[in-house]
């Protein structure tokens, strides 16, 4: 007959664990409110990331055109 232990062993990550499936992907947004100081330990990847932002902005405006103006 198989008994079980009084106290059972469940490792934190491992299904069945508190933190089974918890990994959090952050949105690339947040990355625009680092401080210039964390920004400046990759400078590289920040250059990167602001030239393809610019693409991206072109390329949105040539697909779809600019957003309109609203005046309040």
């Amino acid at each position: 007959m198989f008994t079980s232990h009084f106290f059972s062993l469940s490792v934190p990550k491992s299904p069945g664990g508190v933190a089974y499936a918890r990994e959090v992907l952050s949105p690339d947004w947040v990355l625009d409110y680092w401080h210039p100081l964390e920004k400046a330990q990759y400078p590289e990847y920040f250059a990167k990331r602001e030239q393809r932002k610019k693409e991206y902005l072109k390329f949105y405006e040539q697909h779809y055109g600019k957003p309109p103006v609203e005046h309040h």
